[in-house]
């Protein structure tokens, strides 16, 4: 999740109310403070999720948490601004992505039991060039999985909006099981 920029609210009444000095008055120079959200933005993973009921076969797309104050998509210094998804905020860059994903099952039924759990880590290059987006060479690189959950997958897509999509799909034992999937997302990019 991004932090967004601070800015100056005016009046401030924290600095015009009773007792206040002249030194207290003068505009707040946030420069500083602001480097800091930017690289917070920079270098601190994106965080996904989604919670959903699935059965055999279906998917739950997992998307950007909005900002808990404002209710929005802030913009990073990788991604646009307003949307759940992950669209880069460049026209023409590659992203080497590294997700790392874990899905529990909340409820049981069939096979799968309460607390069953899928991991994964998946390494892969997202290119967006001129508008266009695609997906290169997506590697699993490690996976754990309780028996039930032997079959669930994670699929990656590039979107409508040129954006990158990540979907758990539940495994063939499920059948209306409520599954809370989270995902950490590391974007390393390259602009032409």
């Amino acid at each position: 999740m991004a932090i967004s920029k601070f800015t100056i609210e005016i009046p401030d009444l924290w600095v015009t109310g009773p007792g206040t000095t002249a030194a207290d008055k003068q505009p707040a120079k946030l420069g500083h403070v602001n480097r800091v959200v930017n690289y917070i933005n920079t270098n601190l993973p994106e965080k996904l999720e989604s919670t959903g009921i699935l059965s055999g076969g279906s998917s739950l797309e997992v998307t950007r948490i909005p900002d808990p104050v404002t209710a929005v998509y802030p913009e990073t210094s990788f991604l646009a601004a307003g949307t759940q998804y992950l669209v880069p905020k460049e026209t023409s860059c590659v992203w080497q992505v590294t997700v790392d994903l874990v899905a529990l099952a909340n409820t049981a039924a069939g096979s799968v039991s309460v607390g069953d759990a899928f991991g994964g880590k998946y390494v892969m290059l997202f290119k967006r060039i001129n508008g266009t987006s695609s997906l290169l060479n997506v590697v699993q690189a490690l996976s754990s999985f309780d028996t039930s959950m032997e079959d669930a997958q994670v699929t990656f897509d590039a979107g409508a909006a040129q954006d990158l999509r990540i979907a758990f799909v539940a495994p063939s034992s499920a059948t209306n099981i409520s599954f809370d999937v989270k995902a950490t997302v590391s974007i390393t990019q390259a602009i032409l």
